[in-house]
């Protein structure tokens, strides 16, 4: 499966007119969080709802306790944006665009672990795992939705002998402001 994490700017960049011929070949999945601070979905209007677009709706954060000094009312990813997501993409038939407001963490998350999970896992799609890594190099995922998208997946991290080394940030980085859970990041060929 192709997969793409973009920023805001490069789906805002879409004219109303190239929306329809995208979303007949492309799954979008579009994040925001939940002060509003980075504006509504960047999808025009007319667009919505559509069967290849999921809009969502949760902060970049892996705690609690960081998620309420960040927002006035949060929302963590959980197993239930998980399962809509993976309910949402289902199989690798079509590419898919990942968008959240810097392209980075969240967003990154979501395509990494699909990227594991169709391209990489048993080696089943290594060309487009090459163009994942190459297309994608700004990503640094979110520790928490990598870990809750990953047990959706049933893509283990420890004692997978299928995994390859990755060099993709995760566990003890910098995310935001603080320091986040040391969640372990098996590190899967990117780079």
């Amino acid at each position: 499966m192709k997969i793409d994490v973009v920023d805001r700017k490069r789906l805002e960049r879409l004219s109303r007119n190239e929306w329809p011929a995208m979303l007949a070949t492309t799954r979008v999945i579009s994040i925001r969080s939940t002060d509003g601070w980075d504006g509504t979905f960047p999808i025009p209007p007319g667009v919505r709802p559509h069967d290849n677009l999921l809009c969502l709706t949760f902060d970049d954060c892996t705690t609690w306790d960081e998620a309420w000094r960040e927002h006035e009312m949060p929302e963590l990813f959980n197993e239930g944006i998980a399962s809509r997501v993976i309910r949402f993409v289902n199989d690798d038939s079509l590419p898919l665009v990942v968008q959240c407001t810097a392209g980075i963490s969240r967003s990154g998350a979501i395509g990494v672990a699909f990227d594991e999970f169709f391209n990489v896992r048993e080696e089943r799609n290594p060309a487009d795992h090459d163009y994942f890594v190459a297309r994608n190099p700004q990503v640094r995922p979110n520790a928490l939705v990598m870990r809750i998208m990953r047990e959706a997946l049933g893509t283990p991290t420890e004692g997978n002998p299928n995994a390859r080394q990755c060099d993709f940030s995760c566990g003890e980085t910098e995310n935001n402001h603080d320091q986040i859970e040391n969640i372990i990041c098996i590190r899967n060929g990117y780079g």
